[in-house]
């Protein structure tokens, strides 16, 4: 237990812990609680709420307070503005997001697993995330729905089985292994795809990833040698297809496989680019004969006009 856990944890402590709380949902002032600060936050290091299967704000501002090693799993956070706030190295599980504006944060290294923006227990609209970093923090299992993210670092993350739905991505780095991420784009109701812009993926490694209608304006992507990367997939996919039609190999089984799962069941944008890596390639049951087969028939799209 660390020193700032510790003064949360008296009763007199666990009485400030509630009282703090209480104001931040009632957008009350903390200025009277005689909390010290750290430069212009307010000092709520390790801040322990006791007693609260989960915890709700709605409709209030958080800002300029300093959360880092904070233990709040269960967190419920609709239709605030989180600004200028400290959670690094925090305790965040199962945080909850709806119609929320987190801008100039830091969550690097925070337990974040199960982090959800939007879903059915509340109205949703789109969440903007600006100017985070959520370096080396716990992301498995996250579900980002109908989420504005810019200017944000994801490097060294554990993105384990999280998912990208539906959202807009403006410069934002990704790095380190990404296993089984989810990256779709496929629009609900006919409207327009939301592309992603200066998205780096250039030091990711990419692992069972899945982009589905992605459209991407001016990448970073890793090395060819490690992602095939096809632009154009909406157009180029079945027409690979076509060619594959008479083709009774394993490999060409295989790549049907591969590319039926990339378009269905909604299809995808004509001007969208799907990766993926050879290593993926290379673990289907034909192996290398698949990933030349891709590389041929994909490179031959790709050189034509």
């Amino acid at each position: 237990m660390s020193e700032d856990d510790g003064r949360w944890r008296s009763a007199t402590g666990r009485q400030l812990a509630q009282a703090v709380f209480s104001r931040l949902a009632a957008d009350q002032d903390l200025s009277d609680l005689g909390l010290p600060r750290l430069g212009e936050r307010i000092d709520l290091r390790g801040l322990v709420v006791p007693d609260s299967p989960s915890t709700k704000l709605t409709g209030v501002p958080v800002r300029n307070l300093d959360l880092s090693g904070c233990r709040l799993p269960y967190l419920r956070l609709i239709d605030c503005d989180v600004e200028n706030c400290r959670f690094d190295d925090g305790d965040l599980d199962d945080l909850r997001v709806w119609n929320t504006r987190i801008s100039a944060c830091d969550f690097s290294g925070a337990n974040l697993g199960g982090l959800t923006f939007g879903g059915t227990e509340v109205a949703s609209e789109r969440t903007l995330v600006r100017s985070v970093d959520f370096r080396r923090a716990g992301l498995a299992g996250a579900s980002f729905n109908d989420v504005d993210l810019a200017r944000v670092d994801f490097s060294g993350a554990d993105l384990a089985a999280a998912s990208f739905v539906r959202c807009g991505i403006d410069d934002v780095k990704f790095a380190g292994l990404m296993h089984e991420v989810v990256f779709d784009s496929r629009p609900l109701d006919g409207r327009e795809v939301i592309p992603f812009t200066r998205m780096d993926l250039s030091s990711a490694d990419l692992d069972l990833c899945e982009f589905f209608s992605c459209e991407f304006v001016d990448p970073s992507f890793p090395s060819a040698s490690e992602v095939l990367v096809v632009p154009r997939f909406g157009e180029v996919a079945p027409a690979v297809l076509e060619r594959l039609e008479d083709d009774e190999s394993d490999a060409a089984d295989d790549l049907r496989d591969i590319i039926e799962q990339a378009i269905t069941p909604s299809g995808v944008s004509r001007d969208s680019t799907w990766l993926i890596s050879w290593r993926d390639l290379s673990d289907w049951p034909s192996g290398d004969e698949l990933a030349v087969r891709a590389r041929e028939l994909f490179g031959e799209f790709e050189r034509s006009p």
